[in-house]
This record gives C-alpha cells, sequence and structure tokens, in this order.
C-alpha cells in the first residue's frame, strides 16, 4: 500500500480521507514494484487519484524489501495546488484534529 501526506498549500495541515467513522491518508494499492525513489510514478498516481498537482518531496522509512506481503510506503509531499479541496469524505486537519478522529 502506497500513502501520501499531502499538506495544504500554505496552511499548516494535511488531507485525510474519510471511509465512514475512520479516517486515513490518501492510499493505494498495487502489485507492481517499484523502487521507492519512483517519484514521477507516485505524483502521477496522486494526481489520478485526487487531481492535485504534487511533487514527492521523501519516502518515509521503510522495510525496503519485505520478505512477505506488500509493499508499504509513505510519501511526503508538496502541494502546487493552492486552490484544491479534498473530494467527498476527505477533509483538511490540523495536528489537534488528530486526538479526536480514528484513524
Amino acid at each position: 500500500m502506497y500513502r501520501a501526506i499531502i499538506p495544504h498549500a500554505s496552511e499548516p495541515r494535511i488531507v485525510l480521507l474519510g471511509d465512514g467513522a475512520r479516517w486515513s491518508l490518501p492510499h493505494w494499492e498495487t502489485t507492481e514494484r517499484r523502487s521507492f525513489a519512483a517519484a514521477e510514478y507516485v505524483n502521477h498516481a496522486v494526481r489520478g487519484l485526487l487531481g492535485v498537482d504534487v511533487t514527492v518531496l521523501r519516502c518515509l522509512p521503510h522495510d525496503p524489501k519485505p520478505v512477505t506481503g506488500p509493499v508499504e510506503r509513505t510519501y511526503v509531499m508538496e502541494n502546487h495546488s493552492p486552490d484544491w479541496e479534498p473530494p467527498p469524505g476527505g477533509r483538511w486537519v490540523v495536528r489537534g484534529d488528530l486526538d479526536h478522529l480514528t484513524l
């Protein structure tokens, strides 16, 4: 599973997506094995998923070669779309909101 931390373009907020009573970072699954440094693939996937123009800043530490199970990676993004809003079921959150959300 790939996850994206997408910040607001000018405020200290990130986007979370709701699934019923639970919230998560935007994410997608793929069966393709790619290098963690395949930034253009990740940029393209986020654009396709959410319609926001982003650039990968870095991949958070992870197990680079899991023996079993799917690859799990979390990417920190730069948001180039200052007027973009999260899709229905999504919202911008600040750090204090995390105490009140089920992740």
